[in-house]
Parts: C-alpha cells; sequence; structure tokens
C-alpha cells in the first residue's frame, strides 16, 4: 500500500463534519471538548517535564509540575463544572472504583485481571 492510497482509504472513515459542527454549536459540547483538549495538552506537558528528568537525567523541574497539575484540575473542574458533578464525589467514585479494582494494595495480578462490570457498579453507586 502506496501513502496515498493509505490516506484514501482513511478518508472513507472521517465522521461527518457537517454534524460535528452542529455539535459544537452548543456550549455545553464547547466546553467539554475544550476541557478534554486541555487535559490533553497540559498532560503531555506534564509527561514532558517528566521525560527530561527520566529520560534526559535533567533536575526534576518541581515548579512546572506543580504548575501543570493545577492546569489539569482547572480543565477537570470545566468539565466537572458543566456536568454538574462536584469534584469530591468524582474523588469518591474513582477511589470507591480502585477499591473493587485493589481490595487490599496494587498487584500487577489483579491489574491484569480487573472485573470492569464491579467497577463500574461502584463508580455508580457515587453518581
Amino acid at each position: 500500500m502506496t501513502p496515498q492510497e493509505y490516506q484514501q482509504a482513511a478518508q472513507r472513515t472521517e465522521c461527518n463534519y457537517d454534524k460535528a459542527r452542529q455539535m459544537l454549536s452548543g456550549h455545553r459540547q464547547q466546553r467539554l471538548l475544550h476541557g478534554a483538549i486541555g487535559l490533553g495538552t497540559e498532560s503531555g506537558e506534564l509527561a514532558d517535564a517528566l521525560k527530561k528528568h527520566i529520560f534526559y537525567a535533567q533536575p526534576l523541574n518541581t515548579e512546572n509540575v506543580f504548575e501543570e497539575l493545577g492546569d489539569i484540575l482547572w480543565y477537570i473542574a470545566i468539565i466537572c463544572n458543566e456536568m454538574n458533578w462536584p469534584l469530591d464525589e468524582v474523588m469518591a467514585a474513582n477511589i470507591a472504583k480502585l477499591k473493587v479494582r485493589y481490595p487490599q494494595k496494587f498487584t500487577e495480578q489483579k491489574a491484569a485481571n480487573r472485573q470492569p462490570n464491579l467497577e463500574l457498579e461502584a463508580v455508580k453507586g457515587k453518581l
């Protein structure tokens, strides 16, 4: 397959941009997308700081890590606000899920043999 053939084949599975444009006309969708893109961006910046420290042996820029965590929380707050979810409830649901996944503590065996249905039930119980 040539790169051009690949591009043509990939184009066949693109979304309906007219429908996506309509969806983005809503304030809610704009806020959710802003939050999601922001989370991706800030998470990438955090990962970059850690990459430089771990793989390039640079001193860990703790001020930058601290700042990026704050930025991540800001975007999380935007999404929580739009969904009318108090952050403390999202946090509690996450811990409830993790207690199902790792009743005692993390193990590689538990990580490899998760029970998504039970985890989802724990989250739903908090939602």
